[in-house]
């Protein structure tokens, strides 16, 4: 039992400590990061801002380090009430798409400065511009791996931190310890690891190893980080020293692609678990059968005529996670063009389904085949046909996916898509015809083609897009070497032009100025090339064989691209 002198020695201290909070009340502030760099910080708040979202720097101390935080622009009174703000804007539509994560809430002390009135966020924010990500420093209080406990398992490696991160979320879903860490060489400039655990000996990790498997993670592998303790440090290095930028480009469809291809586009499932490999696009109103026969060779597979089509497509898609794909076919012709009694395997019995898709409803048979689904599927109205083959799926898996994949309209999701087939030209003063389109990563037999040269290992991992089109009935086409971030197209087209220049000293292969870019010139193998850099991508504008275009035309295809 507590005596009465305790017990009021309990109280007054008591009355002590709630009169103390209140004389020094602190305000409570959601805060978005952290930075050792101003200037990094500043562009988070300019980032915000543009978005309509009012942020400010605020500047601290901790353990004798300066640090300026980016807050919103929200003052509380109430720790609850912070949080409960915290998790509104953690899932909010536009602070994902930036790329952050891990908002916490700080006490502020000090007197601030008048704050703008706060703009709530009840419903997602439509994008009127894609959003410009800059690359911040390794979150040090979100990483546990050190050198003091070094060995953890290596999930996935990515050439782009939106796609780090999403992989991260989903581990976390999963109850798994995940982090991202970002890397820096000169060779493979930056990568962002995704890690799991942190153990101080490598046998701890088994245990780990065990359950991503039982979760049907596989190919993970054990890390050191006193292997790649300087990659880290290095990736710190480079974002603090200078802006690393990555774009996440248009969100407009060009004019140049035709209505039917444009439809094909439209309906592409969406679903950020899984990312598109690989694109084929043609519109058969304007090639002829001969012009592109290797390119038909992709949709072989497939049981529609494409004589009855005005543009198809396929699309590789890939959940890296659990090792998931699915073949996506799509053909777009007239109404009343297709229709699905005549399609039967053999030995096999459909399922009949009707999936909701952004043309309406798609009338489908699909068939399950040991761990593969096919769909082959028609509109109502006839004007568009969609296969689909789906490996490693159950049935409750590829239905999963269906519901999913057309419940979002936002292709803020594919950022290869949108930063390759939509900037290609409008149709200005100069008419040129869309023939097709082929998007793909880069994979190491580019490397091994390219004699393992530095510039060429800077580029795998990538994406290549090449749009092939007609002007005055002679190819032209165009093709962005897509490298994520500013940095990397501007230093890997730097090193390209250096060796050229290094090579050759003639008329047709020299330096040009692009659109006030320098670019470089170079005529080979009959075919004449405009080379240039412009935000992530490298770019290639060129001619056919012995083409009546000239170096004209192919300034002029450049100045049109919607990159600028």
């Amino acid at each position: 039992m507590i005596s009465f002198s305790k017990k009021a020695i309990l109280g007054f201290s008591l009355f002590f400590i709630f009169s103390f909070c209140s004389i020094f009340a602190e305000n409570w502030f959601v805060c978005l990061g952290s930075f050792r760099v101003k200037q990094n910080a500043d562009n988070r708040v300019a980032e915000l801002n543009k978005h309509d979202i009012p942020a400010f720097v605020y500047e601290t101390e901790s353990e004798g380090q300066i640090l300026y935080r980016v807050l919103l622009n929200e003052k509380h009174t109430d720790r609850k009430e912070a949080r409960s703000v915290r998790d509104k804007y953690s899932n909010n539509t536009t602070i994902k798409q930036l790329g952050i994560t891990g908002l916490w809430i700080c006490a502020v002390e000090e007197e601030l400065p008048e704050l703008q009135e706060p703009v709530l966020l009840e419903e997602p924010v439509e994008f009127e511009e894609p959003p410009v990500v800059v690359l911040q420093e390794n979150k040090t209080e979100t990483i546990p791996v050190s050198k003091e406990k070094p060995y953890s398992v290596l999930v996935r490696s990515y050439k782009e931190e939106l796609a780090a991160e999403n992989t991260k979320d989903r581990l976390v879903e999963e109850e798994v310890d995940a982090y991202v860490l970002g890397k820096y060489d000169d060779t493979s400039l930056f990568t962002f690891d995704v890690h799991a655990g942190a153990f101080e000996e490598e046998e701890q990790t088994e245990e780990l190893i065990e359950k991503l498997e039982d979760l049907g993670i596989e190919d993970v592998e054990v890390s050191d980080f006193n292997e790649i303790s300087d990659a880290v440090e290095k990736f710190d290095e480079m974002v603090k020293t200078q802006p690393v930028v990555y774009d996440a480009g248009e969100e407009t469809i060009p004019s140049v692609i035709p209505a039917a291809v444009q439809n094909c586009i439209k309906e592409f499932p969406i679903n950020k678990n899984f990312q598109i490999e690989q694109i084929t696009i043609l519109d058969f109103d304007n090639i002829n059968e001969d012009e592109f026969e290797s390119l038909e060779e992709d949709f072989d597979v497939f049981e529609t005529d494409l004589s009855m089509a005005n543009a198809v497509s396929v699309t590789l898609y890939r959940d890296e996670l659990f090792g998931k794909e699915v073949v996506v076919f799509i053909a777009q012709g007239a109404e009343g063009q297709f229709n699905n009694s005549d399609f039967e395997p053999e030995n096999q019995n459909g399922i009949l389904y009707d999936y909701k898709i952004r043309g309406g409803i798609l009338k489908s048979k699909v068939f399950e085949v040991e761990n593969k689904i096919y769909l082959f599927g028609t509109t109502e109205n006839g004007a568009t046909r969609i296969e689909m083959l789906a490996d490693n799926f159950t049935m409750d898996d590829f239905n999963t996916f269906m519901n999913n994949s057309y419940s979002d309209s936002s292709m803020l999701i594919y950022p290869q898509l949108r930063k390759n087939l939509f900037i290609l030209p409008d149709n200005n003063e100069t008419e040129r015809k869309f023939q097709a389109f082929v998007l793909e990563k880069i994979n190491k037999s580019y490397v091994e083609e390219k004699n393992y040269q530095d510039w060429a290992w800077g580029v795998y991992g990538h994406w290549c897009a090449t749009a092939y089109l007609k002007q005055e009935d002679e190819p032209i086409n165009v093709t962005f070497f897509d490298l994520d971030y500013d940095y990397n197209a501007q230093k890997i087209h730097k090193i390209f032009m250096d060796v050229h220049e290094l090579g050759f000293e003639l008329e047709d292969n020299r330096k040009e100025m692009v659109h006030n870019t320098q670019g470089w010139y170079l005529r080979n193998y009959r075919i004449k090339e405009l080379s240039f850099t412009n935000k992530s991508y490298i770019i290639a504008t060129d001619t056919g064989v012995d083409s009546i275009l000239g170096l004209d035309d192919l300034h002029a295809l450049a100045d049109d691209l919607k990159i600028w």
